[in-house]
C-alpha cells in the first residue's frame, strides 16, 4: 500500500485573516505553515513598543458584541476574555470643550440620541436616519462614496460614522466597502446589544502569541 502523503497548506501572510486561515486549518487537522514578513503577527492590528509608554497598540480597535466570526478567533486562540463588552452601546462624544453621549437606551434604543445628541443641529441627526434607506441597497462602493449618494451631512460623518467605521474596519472610509460599512452601521443601529463596544484589554500583539509561525523577512529594494 502506497504511504499516505501528508500534505501541508502555505498561508501568506500574518494579518488577522491569514492568522484566522491558519488556525482553522490547524483545528481542521491540517498542518499549515504561516510566513510573514514583519516581527509581529495581526497586521495593522498589533501592538509595539513606544518609548516612555511601553507596549502601545498601532491603532484604535474594537470589536461589536454581533462580530461573530472574530469573536469565534478569539475563542480558538483563549483570547476571547482579553475583550470587555459593554452591556449597550455608549460612547462619548468630545468637541469645542463639551462631551456628549452616544447611548442605547433598553426599548428606545438609540431614539433618546436624535433628541439629545448637542453636537449636531436636529437637522443632521435626522439626515441620519437616511442610513435606513440606504442599507436596503448597498451599492458597490465605497463607504464615503455611499455616505455621500445618501446626502449624509459630512459634520455628521466626520463626527459620528468616520470615528466608528474606522475603529471597526482599520480602514478610511475612501478604502472600505459600501458593504462592510453598512454591515457596522446596521449593527449599531437596528441591534441594541449586537452594537455594544468591546475593547482589548491587553496589547493586541499579545492576541496572537498561541499561533506559532514561519518568520519570512522580504528584500525591501
Amino acid at each position: 500500500m502506497a504511504e499516505q502523503v501528508r500534505r501541508r497548506v502555505l498561508v501568506v501572510g500574518g494579518g488577522v485573516a491569514g492568522v484566522a486561515a491558519a488556525a482553522s486549518l490547524a483545528q481542521a487537522g491540517v498542518p499549515a505553515v504561516l510566513l510573514e514578513r514583519s516581527r509581529r503577527l495581526g497586521g495593522r492590528a498589533a501592538s509595539g513598543p513606544l518609548p516612555g509608554f511601553g507596549e502601545v497598540d498601532l491603532g484604535f480597535h474594537v470589536l461589536m458584541r454581533t462580530c461573530r466570526a472574530a469573536r469565534a478567533l478569539l475563542r480558538l486562540l483563549g483570547a476571547e476574555g482579553d475583550v470587555r463588552f459593554q452591556s449597550r452601546l455608549e460612547v462619548p462624544i468630545w468637541r469645542a470643550g463639551r462631551v456628549h453621549w452616544v447611548k442605547s437606551y433598553p426599548l428606545f434604543h438609540l431614539t433618546p440620541f436624535f433628541f439629545r445628541f448637542g453636537h449636531l443641529p436636529a437637522r443632521e441627526r435626522l439626515a441620519l436616519l437616511r442610513l435606513l434607506r440606504g442599507l436596503a441597497h448597498v451599492p458597490e462602493a465605497s463607504a464615503a462614496d455611499w455616505l455621500r449618494s445618501l446626502k449624509i451631512p459630512s459634520r455628521a460623518v466626520n463626527l459620528l460614522l468616520r470615528p466608528l467605521l474606522l475603529s471597526a474596519l482599520n480602514g478610511e472610509l475612501e478604502g472600505v466597502s459600501a458593504h462592510y460599512a453598512a454591515m457596522v452601521i446596521r449593527r449599531v443601529l437596528l441591534s441594541p446589544r449586537g452594537g455594544a463596544l468591546g475593547f482589548f484589554q491587553v496589547p493586541m500583539s499579545r492576541i496572537w502569541e498561541p499561533v506559532s509561525y514561519t518568520h519570512l523577512t522580504l528584500p525591501t529594494n
